[in-house]
């Protein structure tokens, strides 16, 4: 326990980039200290902090992309009216054609503004009415995004935090022990006539680890947690949990196989065991940034 609070002392004090590179070498002892120490609280700590730090950076993306849309919006040039958040008023003229021509005060030509919107015909009476299909629904959105907070999603970051203390810290610390012991790779050796090489039965137990962690542990185990945890933690109902894996498992599987498949087998042909899980959360703060997209976008949707 002292290593590992001796690990949080010094990465407490890294708060400049001139720092953290004097700090960079006796904070890796410390952490191969704590590694060895206390394996389990250790692994526990980086993924928890890793997973938190991974999905404020998303948030705070996320958040900047909204504001900039917001930003947007309200700007004279697309058509905003501050005092009402309405459209412009729209000025009618009769055509040639007998069709009731849209001329928005948007900023642009009109004629810009034709070919880029499409336009939707209405019948009333004798005349045909033809309104912008983008004032349409920029009148339908607008109010929703008024309404839509920029807030930051602080049980989203808790979901998170939660599962990669559970999962990546402690049973993901357990599996790569258990593929370091079973998963030689001796039976793929022999199946490809490699046997007698050692650096090729080294990449086929690489190989063989992959394939059983993405195909065997990732679709059995690590997505039901997933979805079981982070949806309890936001107190969604267990209808909505499972209605929710089964829309975004398929995707999310595919998301994982192409990221997964060759940043893991350089995991387990380089990366030492014992640092295998402090790779999987460096690795993970990118992976991390697609399923908060992704958890970002259900709930838009609910």
């Amino acid at each position: 326990m002292s290593a590992l609070l001796n690990l949080i002392g010094l990465a407490a004090r890294i708060n400049a980039p001139g720092n953290f590179l004097s700090a960079a070498i006796p904070l890796y002892v410390a952490y191969r200290s704590a590694l060895v120490a206390a394996p389990l609280p250790t692994t526990a700590a980086t993924a928890g902090a890793l997973a938190a730090f991974g999905d404020a950076l998303a948030q705070t993306s996320e958040m900047r992309s909204q504001a900039m849309l917001s930003r947007l919006s309200k700007s004279p040039s697309i058509g905003s009216a501050p005092s009402e958040n309405r459209i412009p008023s729209i000025t009618l003229g009769q055509t040639s054609s007998g069709l009731i021509h849209t001329a928005p005060k948007l900023g642009m030509p009109d004629a810009l503004v034709s070919l880029q919107f499409p336009r939707v015909q209405a019948r009333s009476g004798s005349k045909i009415v033809s309104m912008d299909c983008a004032l349409v629904e920029a009148q339908r959105v607008q109010p929703i995004r008024k309404r839509r907070s920029l807030g930051f999603d602080w049980r989203r970051t808790l979901a998170f935090t939660v599962f990669g203390v559970a999962y990546t810290g402690c049973v993901q610390h357990k599996l790569f022990g258990i593929y370091q012991r079973h998963c030689t790779g001796r039976a793929i050796a022999r199946l490809l006539c490699v046997a007698g090489i050692p650096k090729a039965v080294a990449l086929a137990a690489a190989v063989q680890k992959t394939l059983v962690n993405q195909l065997c542990a990732i679709p059995l185990l690590y997505y039901p947690l997933f979805f079981s945890m982070t949806g309890a933690i936001r107190g969604h109902e267990p209808s909505q949990i499972i209605a929710n894996a089964r829309a975004r498992f398929a995707p999310l599987m595919r998301r994982n196989l192409a990221f997964w498949l060759p940043v893991q087998l350089f995991q387990f042909v380089v990366v030492p065991v014992e640092m295998q899980v402090l790779y999987v959360c460096v690795a993970g703060l990118a992976w991390n940034a697609v399923l908060s997209a992704h958890a970002l976008s259900a709930q838009k949707q609910r």
